[in-house]
């Protein structure tokens, strides 16, 4: 009996001893399974930071992209009420009545931000790149804000007055800017925003008495196409607008992170990825040279070619981002404007959105989307 007891006491020893032994590892083998998977793990880790890297910048690039579309579908939708556009030389010169010259009369010291209005008060920061004059709807349904008594009006509710309960049509002066500043509102570095004065409306009785049911915009004051003193140009030219007040009148953001940057030979050496990337000047009609800064050509009919918007603006507002190539009237008697939107996608990522550089280059220009549409305006005003 003893020596079963020794038996069995001596094969559970043996059998712990070999439990022991097969049930860990030796230094050296725990050290070639950590560098083992340090050279496994580390290009994985790299790879999955790389895609979710690029799926960062590939959603920031898809937002930016859906949202110029649609500023540009909203643009060229306001266009299609238009009757007139302002050109280059409307827009680089001071209103200085002249009774023959055109290129002598403008409106830049007549609209924001020569005449300052809220967010668009200084010309280094506020430049206006698209102008014209528009036939604006109005619903008898809605409730239209008058910036005069500061409250909302009905146009229709006054049915006693047969002209009254119907739709209306006033003309109105909107203008498109590119805006580039540190706002605390707005996280990109430049913006587009849209800035809009309109006509009011009002009726007269059997008595010639006037009631006022919805006063003009502040600073609004109505174009002069009744005189014949010369083209239709020199007399939009020659508009005087009236005193805005900036508490009332503002621009209005349409868009935020249009690039913010300049595009350079040293940015993207390549020129063809840079005619890529910044359309070059484009002809706006059968009949029109390309579109330029400075108008100085003329077409088969002797008018002048069409103008590239902004001119001349600001060395920090030269940016390339937010452009139109305007012919206020061409041979076919149209108005045509073609508008140029670049985004800056990077802005949105937190890594990009406070250094001082994020621009385009020959590595990162897809995250940079373009997009351009074109408006042929058939409503112009008339020459008589």
């Amino acid at each position: 009996m003893s020596r079963l007891k020794q038996f069995l006491l001596t094969s559970l020893l043996h059998q712990q001893r070999k439990a022991k032994k097969s049930g860990g590892f030796t230094l050296i083998e725990l050290l070639v399974a950590i560098i083992l998977t340090v050279l496994i793990i580390t290009p994985l880790m790299t790879l999955v930071l790389s895609m979710m890297d690029t799926d960062r910048k590939e959603e920031a690039k898809a937002t930016t992209e859906t949202e110029i579309q649609a500023a540009l579908n909203y643009i060229a939708d306001d266009l299609q009420q238009a009757v007139y556009i302002y050109d280059a030389t409307a827009l680089k010169t001071n209103s200085v009545p002249s009774a023959t010259n055109a290129a002598a009369s403008g409106i830049q010291d007549q609209i924001p931000p020569v005449k300052p209005v809220n967010d668009c008060t200084v010309t280094t920061e506020c430049v206006p790149v698209l102008v014209f004059w528009k036939r604006k709807y109005l619903d008898r349904k809605d409730d239209v804000k008058d910036t005069v008594t500061n409250s909302y009006v009905n146009i229709g509710t006054d049915i006693t007055d047969s002209i009254e309960g119907s739709d209306r049509y006033v003309y109105s002066l909107v203008a498109y800017y590119l805006i580039k500043d540190n706002s605390t509102t707005w996280q990109g570095k430049a913006r587009i925003a849209r800035f809009e004065i309109r006509d009011g409306i009002s009726k007269t009785d059997s008595s010639g008495n006037v009631t006022v049911l919805l006063n003009p915009s502040q600073g609004f004051k109505r174009f002069n196409t009744v005189t014949s003193d010369g083209s239709l140009s020199l007399r939009m030219n020659r508009w005087v607008s009236g005193t805005y007040d900036a508490a009332q009148s503002a621009v209005t953001t349409l868009i935020d992170y249009v690039d913010d940057t300049t595009l350079s030979s040293t940015d993207i050496p390549d020129q063809t990825i840079r005619d890529q990337f910044s359309p070059p000047e484009n002809d706006l009609g059968e009949y029109s040279t390309t579109c330029s800064k400075d108008r100085t050509g003329t077409d088969k009919s002797g008018n002048l070619t069409s103008s590239r918007v902004p001119p001349s603006p600001p060395t920090e507002l030269d940016t390339g981002s937010f452009y139109a190539c305007v012919n206020p009237i061409n041979a076919q008697g149209q108005s045509v404007a073609q508008i140029y939107i670049r985004g800056n996608a990077l802005r949105r990522l937190p890594e990009y959105s406070q250094v001082a550089v994020a621009r385009p280059n020959q590595y990162n220009i897809n995250y940079f989307p373009i997009a351009s549409v074109r408006v042929a305006v058939i409503g112009v005003l008339g020459e008589n």
